[in-house]
């Protein structure tokens, strides 16, 4: 019998998707534009049927009226894409595909069925990925599980430098039983067990909550794949059941598009949607000290713009974020904005962007007073 969450959809999994509707649209937009790519691949490999019982939109659903709105009205913008949907559930794949025949969206647009199992779907796409030269790819993964996970996956996807993944892990689930798998590989915690080794290594301390969980996990990932950004989005289901949408990719600028679409969705924190029973949809949780740590790295070494803005990205937050505690240190007397030689700063203009992190990454240097 199909999970709950399987069959209708919750309001977690609505954040889920709204998450991964919202990245998708930023990331078709500035690809389509690049002057570089030539074909868009995007991976959908645990797809779902398209529309729960209660009517709300699945991945694939909301994956093509993405398409359709950024290029319905004008098609011809809209670039070489190849969509592929898998399931294991034939059943699944069938009223999809039902369901798709009713959608619009641009010729140019390829739609593909699978009905795969996991690894067999992974390797597929593994193996598309390692052909691209102008092509680029995006990869959802939002599994019946945890268990067919692993870094090695995630690394394969990434390697070629060509492609962002986007994983849902059921995390308070897993949370559950995180403590005892630690040591413990027997009684059906061996999948736990072994993913948790994989992620965090061999020496690992207890868990404190589901959310030192994500976000041990999260540094995990980190740690694991060198060169990748890795960042995660916290859903809760219900108050203190939490679960995560991890987001990885080799590129800063597709990395800084997705925490502006975790801002977009949580203008508070950036933290992750969180449950509330006076309907609020966000509510305002504690800060953490961001301008306490920016404090610290800036002081510790000689800093230029580019360090900067990529800490700030690491750290989860926006360059907008950042821009105003060096706004507030300038009008205090506290910082010092240094010009390289040979090139000029206007006041309170600090260089954190793309642009400058590529083009002029020593543009300006910082120093507190």
């Amino acid at each position: 019998m199909a999970k709950e969450s399987q069959k209708i959809m919750l309001d977690h999994s609505k954040a889920k998707i709204e998450l991964y509707g919202s990245y998708l649209a930023k990331f078709l937009n500035i690809i389509s534009k690049d002057r570089y790519t030539k074909k868009i691949y995007v991976y959908d490999l645990f797809c779902g049927e398209g529309v729960y019982d209660n009517q709300g939109k699945g991945s694939p659903v909301i994956a093509l009226e993405t398409v359709q709105e950024l290029f319905g009205a004008k098609p011809y913008f809209c670039p070489q894409m190849k969509i592929v949907f898998n399931d294991i559930n034939a059943q699944k794949i069938e009223k999809l595909k039902s369901i798709v025949t009713n959608l619009s969206f641009p010729e140019n647009c390829k739609v593909n069925f699978a009905n795969s199992d996991y690894n067999l779907i992974l390797q597929n796409t593994i193996n598309e990925i390692n052909t691209y030269t102008n092509e680029k790819g995006i990869i959802f993964i939002d599994p019946y599980g945890y268990k067919e996970i692993k870094v090695e996956h995630l690394a394969s996807l990434l390697a070629r430098k060509k492609s962002e993944v986007l994983l849902f892990l059921p995390s308070q689930f897993m949370f559950r039983f995180a403590n005892s798998a630690i040591d413990d590989d027997s009684g059906g915690k061996e999948h736990l067990h072994h993913f948790i080794k994989e992620v965090l290594g061999d020496d690992v301390k207890e868990f404190k909550n589901a959310i030192d969980f994500i976000n041990r996990l999260k540094e995990g990932f980190k740690a694991s794949l060198k060169g990748s950004f890795v960042d995660s989005f916290t859903l809760e289901r219900e108050k203190g059941q939490y679960f995560a949408m991890y987001f990885f990719t080799s590129h800063i600028k597709g990395f800084e598009k997705m925490l502006e679409t975790k801002w977009e969705i949580d203008i508070n924190n950036g933290r992750g949607y969180k449950y509330e029973k006076s309907g609020d949809l966000f509510s305002s949780t504690e800060v953490s000290d961001w301008e306490g740590r920016l404090k610290e790295y800036i002081g510790s070494e000689k800093r230029y713009n580019a360090d900067v803005y990529e800490f700030t990205l690491h750290n989860g937050f926006l360059p907008k974020h950042t821009n105003q505690i060096l706004e507030d240190w300038l009008d205090a007397g506290k910082l010092s904005v240094i010009a390289t030689e040979g090139e000029t700063a206007k006041r309170k203009a600090f260089y954190l962007n793309y642009k400058n992190y590529n083009a002029i990454p020593k543009r300006v240097h910082f120093k507190l007073t």
